[in-house]
């Protein structure tokens, strides 16, 4: 009895559900903000950084040489990189990512 009472509630639950899926034709969503895609993942190495970029399923890399007053695009047109030496410190260098 119990057996019989599972199956009619799990059949009741299931015509319900496509039953309601038919019902439901269209509509509209409404929100506020920005759809934001993620920056640039960054590894460094001794004489450079590699950008890895994400954009609608395919990804690309550059690196960036740590040469000092140099500016690159990033990938997908995203932004740029320049390198600058530090003053005072030969060996130093600092990257600014510039994303538009």
């Amino acid at each position: 009895m119990n057996r019989f009472f599972a199956i009619c509630c799990i059949t009741a639950v299931t015509l319900g559900s496509a039953s309601a899926e038919e019902r439901i034709s269209s509509g509209r969503i409404e929100f506020q903000g920005q759809i934001v895609e993620s920056g640039c993942r960054q590894d460094a190495a001794v004489n450079a950084i590699t950008l890895t970029c994400l954009r609608q399923g395919k990804e690309s890399k550059m690196t960036q040489s740590l040469t000092p007053n140099y500016t690159q695009r990033l990938p997908f047109h995203l932004g740029s990189t320049t390198s600058l030496a530090v003053s005072g410190h030969p060996n130093l260098r600092m990257v600014t990512v510039t994303y538009r």
